[in-house]
């Protein structure tokens, strides 16, 4: 698991390229439990052109990992939940 992207579009572009079967956490910076979505890198929501702005990583950062369990264990210790699955992508 790599630190979050935060104001890094290129990176967080460039990470999702390179891990393809890998996870993200899409949240508020910093992260509460009211808003913590978990989905997989090829999620079409979380990639690609933002839907809503300019940027991915500017209103919200990403966390990324290749296990759901290290993205399930920094959000319990960072924010004290269980991320909440992607309907779209299901992960």
């Amino acid at each position: 698991m790599r630190d979050p992207f935060l104001n890094d579009d290129a990176g967080y572009l460039l990470w999702l390229a390179h891990h393809p079967n890998g996870y993200v956490i899409n949240c508020a910076h910093p992260p509460n439990a009211s808003y913590i979505v978990l989905h997989r890198a090829d999620c079409h929501t979380i990639s690609g052109q933002p839907a809503s702005g300019s940027s991915w990583t500017t209103a919200y950062q990403k966390l990324c990992a290749d296990t759901v369990a290290e993205l399930d264990s920094w959000a319990m210790a960072e924010a004290g939940a269980t991320p909440t699955r992607c309907g779209t992508c299901q992960p």
